[in-house]
């Protein structure tokens, strides 16, 4: 699992932090440990979480648990065609961030969707608001972050973003990514830009 941590005692740290044991690709988040021990069913469901697997790399990015819609129908830790060609929807709608952690910040939804904006346009979308028609619909809930840095065991702790991401075809409700991860930086709100930046490159 990605941690953006330093690579001693990474392993360690991310027991302390309650991440739960890496499982093989074969397995789902479903069957996870981090699906037992970790905010599950705010905003993904089971049946997402049942069909996402961990540790999926594309375009020199790793996503923690990830489904995405491949051409060949089937997901590998290294899919290459995609199933669908992002820009050919030409807009994108992008629902109030929900946030289901202990931020207590009201900003914070605020900068995610802002960052999550950004990331569309990057992909050659147009970003349309609320009841306007839209070919794309991208939700983005925050399922947990860590504000401050903080030493564990033989390893520091970088402040963390933890988000789910589902990007579907607005006409037929059709899933077509599926993200849960963390993202690590010197902010929670500069790890979502991050976050987001990365998803743009994963769909490219």
């Amino acid at each position: 699992m990605r941690n953006g941590i330093g690579k001693v005692g990474a392993f360690v740290c991310a027991i302390a932090l309650s991440a739960g044991s890496r499982l093989a690709a074969s397995e789902t988040f479903l069957k996870s440990d981090d699906h037992k021990n970790e905010i599950v069913g705010k905003f993904l469901t089971d049946q997402d979480y049942g069909v996402m697997i961990g540790d999926v790399k594309r375009n020199d990015v790793e996503f923690d648990w990830v489904w995405v819609k491949c051409a060949d129908g089937k997901l590998t830790k290294k899919p290459k065609a995609l199933g669908f060609d992002v820009a050919s929807y030409k807009t994108v709608h992008i629902p109030e961030v929900k946030d289901f952690s202990d931020s207590l910040s009201p900003d914070l939804p605020k900068k995610v969707h802002e960052a999550f904006e950004r990331a569309a346009k990057g992909l050659g979308l147009e970003v349309v608001a609320d009841g306007a028609p839209a070919g794309l619909d991208l939700g983005v809930a925050i399922i947990g972050l860590k504000r401050e840095r903080t030493y564990a065991y033989v390893a520091m702790i970088e402040p963390y973003i933890k988000l789910e991401i589902r990007l579907k075809a607005a006409k037929g409700d059709e899933n077509l990514l599926l993200v849960r991860d963390r993202s690590h930086s010197v902010t929670p709100e500069d790890a979502a830009t991050k976050l987001a930046s990365e998803m743009m490159k994963f769909l490219r």
